[in-house]
């Protein structure tokens, strides 16, 4: 029985019509963590479209990072779809409301009005240091986020064609993390050692 599928909008805003079909067809066969196994030939009905067409769309869809996929002995493919296409609905049902204050506050003394008054003004110092400081250092470097997301959808496809078994699985993981911004230094230490292979190779995108 298929299940019911949430899609976030903010992520399926640039997709072709053809790959959102198809991703909302993978996702009704998918659980939890994203994974499914369904046959092309299954797909293709549920989808509606022909069986040519889904072929090159999970192919398009991998090289943009959508999803992944892989070959079981025995001639199934599992697909894992991106984590960004999740729905998180559950989860946040799921948490606990937050707790009501017991207590209500009550209008400050005189002694803890000036109290409050020195600590701001301190506060107030504090900063305008901190902003000189800010001023006199050298500006951060960061990333530009298009230029981010463009790299990781080529670390992915390198992943996809040169990195193979337990290892591919891990750096899926990790590259997902990486694009909503959930990074770790062991997890960054991992794409950049993935960046510096794909520089030796001279690894390219394919283009479909």
């Amino acid at each position: 029985m298929l299940r019911q599928v949430v899609l976030p909008v903010s992520e399926i805003a640039g997709m072709k019509p053809t790959h959102v079909h198809v991703l909302v067809g993978l996702l009704s066969f998918a659980d939890r963590a994203g994974k499914c196994w369904p046959s092309l030939r299954r797909l293709a009905e549920t989808v509606g479209m022909s069986l040519s067409r889904v072929q090159r769309a999970i192919v398009e869809m991998e090289g943009a990072g959508h999803l992944a996929r892989r070959r079981r002995v025995g001639g199934s493919t599992v697909y894992r779809i991106a984590a960004r296409f999740l729905s998180r609905k559950q989860d946040s049902d799921s948490r606990p409301p937050p707790p009501r204050p017991t207590k209500y506050p009550q209008p400050p003394s005189p002694a803890s009005a000036t109290e409050g008054e020195a600590r701001k003004e301190g506060h107030i110092e504090n900063k305008e240091g901190a902003s000189v400081a800010r001023r006199s250092a050298p500006p951060l470097a960061g990333p530009n986020p298009h230029a981010r997301r463009q790299w990781l959808t080529k670390v992915h496809g390198f992943v996809c064609q040169h990195v193979s078994g337990p290892a591919q699985w891990d750096a899926w993981a990790i590259i997902d993390k990486a694009r909503g911004g959930l990074l770790d230094r062991a997890d960054q230490r991992v794409l950049d050692k993935l960046d510096l292979a794909m520089r030796a190779m001279r690894y390219r995108l394919p283009t479909y």
